[in-house]
């Protein structure tokens, strides 16, 4: 079938309105980043003495669990009226309202003194990310040229990291900092990131699809002749894209299967149900999801495994909880060495030995069990990735990755 004709060029970078739309699309990306950086914050501001200084009550393991859930339990209480008001009132509504709530949490924080306020305060941010998550999401899919809508879509989800790698450097950078500002700026720059947002979601169009489901295809047609054809209203891709969006509009319309009870209402939909949630769950429970959480306490708490694992590698200074190659690199290099093992079928010789086992001396079971029990979990993620790669990759690449690992993870353990 030949493909449809389009008043774009092949290249969108030389094509004018491509370059306009894919510029006010970052709006969307941009609120992705947003969600990678405060979700990814208080793993990394927990490393700051000052914090817990400032903050009366984290101090308590128990409570400072609660504020690192907080977040996700905003998120939670908004699983039903984030979709509601996307739908309702549009997707550009969500975005400016879970901006609005956003702005109103990350003022809170930095003038938080208690733990409750600061509780308070996550709950509310992690409520307004989720209604801002939702809408950036179905914005982008829904306005994005059709020939860009996947790589668009695929992108979104990639951006989070953006903002989570934003967040540790800036948390480290900003412990040179001597006061609250310490782990106040890192608050602060959230702000940023909602302000970006909503500067450029005013000049963005609205979704066509929500604009021809509530009625208004003229206003739909001409965003779409706008963007997709550089205004060209005779163009076949748009009139296509306009007709089959107007037909699945009324069908749905007609089976009434929009609401919540559609997701019950067969077996290919209960299906399609259960995987969601199993996917969803499963990708939070393989194991960096709690590792992010906890490392940077187990840490704090005289770095019981991580001042054994590297003795001498000043990883008692706050700075470096925050950012510790060494112990990257050691991890990886066991990595190396045990595929090389599993993939040779023969026991690890002596010197190929991985340090987190040779190395570590062992703390009192009875003192520090929940610690046994994290590196415990941490050992058997370590250990499936290298089961699942043993069989996968080439073992002369192997062997040079073992070479490169000895050479950069040998003078820490001199």
């Amino acid at each position: 079938m030949d493909p449809l004709a389009n008043n774009t060029n092949p290249q969108w970078w030389k094509d004018s309105g491509m370059r306009r739309l894919n510029f006010l699309l970052l709006a969307c990306y941009i609120g992705a980043m947003a969600n990678g950086y405060i979700s990814s914050l208080i793993s990394n501001l927990i490393a700051n003495p000052r914090y817990f200084q400032d903050i009366q009550g984290l101090s308590h393991p128990k409570l400072l669990g609660l504020v690192t859930a907080a977040q996700s339990m905003g998120c939670i209480a908004a699983f039903f009226p984030a979709p509601w008001l996307s739908d309702k009132y549009g997707r550009r509504v969500g975005i400016i309202f879970g901006n609005i709530g956003m702005i109103a949490g990350f003022t809170g924080q930095i003038f938080c003194t208690r733990f409750d306020q600061f509780l308070g305060m996550r709950i509310l941010v992690g409520f307004s990310s989720i209604s801002n998550t939702i809408s950036s999401s179905a914005l982008l899919v829904e306005l994005a040229h059709p020939r860009q809508r996947a790589v668009a879509g695929a992108l979104f989800n990639t951006c989070y990291f953006i903002g989570s790698i934003t967040a540790a450097w800036a948390s480290y950078g900003a412990l040179r900092i001597r006061g609250s500002w310490s782990w106040k700026l890192p608050v602060a720059i959230q702000l940023f990131w909602s302000l970006a947002q909503l500067s450029l979601i005013i000049f963005c169009p609205e979704s066509p699809r929500w604009l021809v489901r509530h009625g208004k295809q003229e206003k739909a047609r001409s965003i779409m002749i706008r963007y997709h054809a550089n205004g060209h209203d005779g163009d076949e891709l748009v009139s296509s894209e306009f007709a089959r969006m107007c037909a699945s509009t009324a069908a749905e319309a007609h089976n009434n299967t929009t609401g919540w009870l559609a997701l019950l209402s067969t077996p290919g939909n209960r299906k399609r149900l259960v995987l969601s949630v199993v996917i969803a769950v499963a990708t939070q429970w393989v194991g960096n999801g709690i590792i992010r959480c906890v490392q940077m306490h187990v840490q704090k708490e005289n770095l019981l495994i991580i001042s054994q694992l590297l003795p001498g590698t000043g990883t008692t200074n706050s700075r470096n909880h925050q950012l510790s190659p060494p112990t990257r690199h050691q991890w990886w290099a066991s990595d190396i060495r045990l595929v090389l093992s599993l993939r040779c079928r023969t026991p690890m010789r002596e010197g190929w030995s991985t340090p987190p086992f040779s190395d570590i001396h062992w703390p009192d079971a009875s003192l520090h069990g929940a610690d046994n029990d994290l590196f415990g979990f941490i050992l058997s993620h370590r250990l499936h990735f290298c089961w699942l790669c043993s069989d996968r990759i080439p073992l002369s690449f192997l062997r040079r990755l073992r070479y490169w690992s000895d050479a950069h993870t040998d003078p820490l353990r001199q």
